[in-house]
């Protein structure tokens, strides 16, 4: 799952670079990333409670 989540916003990194010549802000695509993370795991595990913030935070977010 998160080899995914960071391989979709890698590929959108590099679309943005190649494409509208814009250099991204990365710390906002980590974030996007944590955030997208959140989002599937909440819809593919209905007990997972943590928020994209809890993911960066607890290590035992990502465990889960």
């Amino acid at each position: 799952m998160i080899f995914f989540g960071i391989s979709w916003f890698l590929w959108l990194l590099r679309n943005e670079k190649m494409f509208n010549n814009r250099i991204p802000n990365y710390d906002i695509f980590f974030l996007l990333i944590l955030t997208r993370l959140g989002i599937w795991l909440k819809a593919i595990f209905l007990d997972f409670y943590y928020l994209a913030i809890d993911l960066l935070i607890l290590v035992e977010g990502l465990v889960c």
